[in-house]
């Protein structure tokens, strides 16, 4: 991939991001087929089911992790003015607002391999406020924050910021 400066404009631009349902999927499926394998699978001593009951715990599992990832991720996102980041699930705002893009994003990159979307590279100031803020799930935020904007998009980006030879 290519890293490259903060791109520069003066008008606002917005991206759709893919796949929030189907991650939303991925993560619930799982529980899901927990519930049934175990509810459906397990029989007392005279070969009756379904006894195990203490299945329903997956079941909810299964729809809490598909609600907090789907209505938690971003759907959108918009770009404004060169000085702030919005994200959006559907139209509702997160992340408390508008993000200013400096002090928070060093650069943007377009990795080379199809269906990648677009990287923003986040800086170290931003990173360390990020690991103190999340303590216990610090390991899990990265110095790269992947837009996983359809192929349409991503040549959209390139065309609204200027970089269509990269």
């Amino acid at each position: 991939k290519r890293v490259l400066d903060l791109p520069s404009s003066e008008i606002t631009f917005t991206y759709e991001i893919q796949g929030v349902l189907k991650a939303a999927m991925r993560y619930a499926l799982p529980n899901l087929a927990l519930f049934f394998g175990l509810f459906f699978g397990i029989k007392n001593g005279d070969g009756e089911w379904p006894v195990a009951w203490w299945a329903f715990i997956n079941l909810g599992l299964a729809c809490c992790q598909f609600s907090y990832t789907r209505y938690t991720e971003p759907t959108k996102i918009v770009f404004r003015n060169n000085s702030t980041i919005e994200y959006f699930n559907d139209c509702r705002p997160l992340y408390g607002g508008p993000v200013p893009i400096q002090g928070t994003y060093e650069a943007f990159a377009i990795p080379e391999r199809k269906n990648s979307g677009v990287v923003m590279v986040r800086t170290d100031e931003h990173m360390n406020k990020m690991k103190q803020s999340h303590k216990f799930c610090a390991c899990c935020i990265g110095k790269e924050y992947t837009l996983n904007l359809s192929d349409e998009d991503v040549q959209k980006f390139k065309d609204d910021f200027g970089l269509v030879n990269v």
